[in-house]
Parts: structure tokens; sequence; C-alpha cells
């Protein structure tokens, strides 16, 4: 009952912070993109969701993934 009472109280949500990424070009490796995500969890604080461009592995999204603190990702091919 109380998730009902959250889900119909917009005020009572938790908020989220999107980040979107274009990486200029696929071919940055891992731990480029690690510091680099790194960089930017310095200089604009912590995020919820990251959306990235222009990657072309699984390893790129990974990498981004865990220097941002982030538990989870997923990637998609279109």
């Amino acid at each position: 009952m109380q998730a009902a009472l959250a889900l119909s109280n917009p005020a009572a949500a938790e908020s989220l912070t999107f980040m979107t990424w274009n990486i200029n070009g696929g071919q940055a490796d891992t731990a480029t993109l690690a510091d680099r995500a790194r960089l930017t969890t310095e200089s604009v604080g912590p995020v919820d969701v990251v959306v990235l461009q222009e990657v072309i592995a699984e390893a790129q999204v990974a990498a981004v993934a865990e220097a941002m603190g982030l538990e989870h990702y997923a990637i998609s091919d279109f």
C-alpha cells in the first residue's frame, strides 16, 4: 500500500539525475574513459543515469559505470 501511495504522490518520488555524454569516438580505451568519468564526477557531482553515445564495446560502458560508482548498466546496438 505504501508503494501505491508513493506512486500516486509525485512529491514523494525520489528525483533522478541524468547525464548524456558523447565520448567522441568509440576508439577510446577503457582506462581513458574511466579517467574521464572520474573527472566528470568530480566536476558535476554524482549522477543516477548516464546515457553514452559512440561506444563500440561493452567494456567501455562497464569502465564508465564502475568509475562513476554506478552499480548497473545496459547497452544496446541501435
